[in-house]
């Protein structure tokens, strides 16, 4: 680009994100948000379906997954952009946010206890403790949103790691699909030995999740 008034020129290179952006409009990333959880319920939901009630192939499952994943965080947007039923919204997010705690509560040896080896007894309380999340945070919708965003967001990264640096921590969720995919998985041991990679990438989630709440913050106070 050449500037003819002050005889100057810089390369100039058009940059283009698929992100969205703090500086446009309100409801931006809003909207991604409501996509990725809704692709997380119904694909969640459907993966453990399709997967104890056909015999299909795994690659064939998780195009599928993708696919109704993806109508679920479509669906969601729609129904705020078009009803702005928040509500709604909000006890979505925090379902998701408290199927994460409520996993993180059964990695721990707690999970390991007799009592629990019983199904019926681990799913009502792991139910419960899922429910309990949104249910406290009902009346402070936007802390239950900033909350979701960052621990949720952070343990995305903390699962895109485990694909190139094998950790511990994606048992936290895996070990509840794996009970609920096979039946005499109750038996299993399921108390993982923490290395040090473990103890580094916990730290890296716990700084990600901390950085990612008080940045929200701080945005909202202006």
């Amino acid at each position: 680009v050449w500037d003819p008034f002050l005889n100057t020129s810089a390369a100039y290179i058009p940059a283009h994100t698929y992100a969205c952006s703090f500086e446009a409009g309100e409801g931006s990333c809003a909207s991604l948000e409501l996509f990725f959880i809704g692709f997380i319920i119904m694909g969640f939901f459907f993966y453990i379906l399709i997967t104890r009630l056909t015999p299909i192939k795994y690659d064939v499952n998780l195009i599928l997954t993708a696919v109704t994943g993806s109508v679920g965080g479509m669906f969601l947007v729609a129904v705020w952009w078009r009803f702005g039923i928040l509500s709604i919204c909000m006890l979505c997010v925090g379902l998701v946010l408290g199927f994460l705690i409520s996993s993180v509560t059964f990695f721990t040896p707690l999970g390991n206890l007799k009592i629990f080896h019983d199904d019926g007894v681990f799913w009502v309380t792991f139910s419960c403790i899922a429910i309990l999340i949104p249910v406290v945070f009902m009346g402070c919708l936007r802390i239950l949103n900033i909350l979701t965003c960052g621990v949720i967001g952070s343990y995305s990264v903390v699962l895109a790691i485990d694909s190139y640096w094998s950790t511990s921590l994606s048992y936290i969720t895996l070990n509840v699909l794996k009970r609920a995919l096979n039946k005499d998985f109750h038996r299993a041991f399921t108390n993982v030995p923490f290395q040090t990679n473990d103890f580094i990438i916990l730290a890296v989630w716990g700084m990600l999740a901390v950085s990612g709440i008080t940045l929200q913050i701080r945005r909202e106070r202006g």
